[in-house]
């Protein structure tokens, strides 16, 4: 009897293809190697998924607490600077 084991959906890069490939998550042979992949995406290809996923809003840039400090700072240094 094989011995079957659940792996999570993963995407990874497969730098000899200059691509990003995704393989759907399921119940899989112990120890097979994985031979087929579900999509694959060259990477000029990422780059408009991106800048679709920003424009249609599914990505959003957001600032952590840490980042807004840094962002003070550098406003205030600008407003020296400006003032010389």
């Amino acid at each position: 009897m094989s011995d079957k084991q659940y792996m999570n959906s993963l995407w990874f890069e497969e730098s000899s293809m200059r691509a990003l490939q995704f393989v759907r998550g399921g119940y899989r042979e112990s120890g097979v190697r994985i031979d087929k992949v579900d999509i694959t995406l060259d990477f000029d290809e990422v780059h408009l998924l991106i800048d679709f996923l920003f424009k249609n809003g599914w990505i959003k840039p957001q600032l952590g607490e840490n980042r807004e400090e840094d962002l003070k700072i550098i406003h205030r240094l600008i407003d020296l600077t400006e003032k010389k």
